[in-house]
């Protein structure tokens, strides 16, 4: 088998084990990720880095803390942003209800006026009737 296959079996096979850190290695939790393995693009401690499968493969070393300190601003801009487009979301369907209410009244109005429109036309027309049947006699 192969590292990465054994750093999952491991990992699945492990119910409590979870990373110590997203520094530290998910294996052996108290080593450190101090090496990036180029080739399976994967993180690795000292003794992962070790292991007959990654000795032909190109690793790195890497700087955590700076990397850590990069991804924690992004973390925080992307979840500032989510919040932003959160509220946005929330406020676009706050409008559009509203949008709701003013056409329902909008036509709640129109069927008022039309009504009103109707009943003084016929009241025109009774009182047109009126006078000319007055004048009729």
């Amino acid at each position: 088998t192969n590292h990465t296959e054994t750093l999952t079996d491991k990992q699945s096979s492990t119910s409590d084990h979870k990373p110590h850190r997203n520094t530290h290695c998910n294996i052996h939790r108290d080593e450190k990720l101090v090496h990036f393995c180029k080739t399976c693009k994967q993180l690795l401690c000292f003794v992962c880095s070790g292991h007959s499968f990654h000795r032909c493969h190109e690793i790195a070393d890497v700087d955590l803390s700076d990397e850590h300190s990069k991804s924690s601003g992004r973390l925080h801009n992307l979840l500032s942003s989510y919040k932003y487009i959160s509220m946005l979301n929330q406020r676009e369907k706050n409008v559009h209800k509203r949008i709701s209410r003013v056409r329902k009244q909008h036509e709640e109005v129109s069927r008022s006026i039309k009504e009103k429109i109707e009943s003084v036309i016929i009241v025109i027309r009774n009182k047109e009737k009126e006078l000319l049947d007055e004048t009729d006699k």
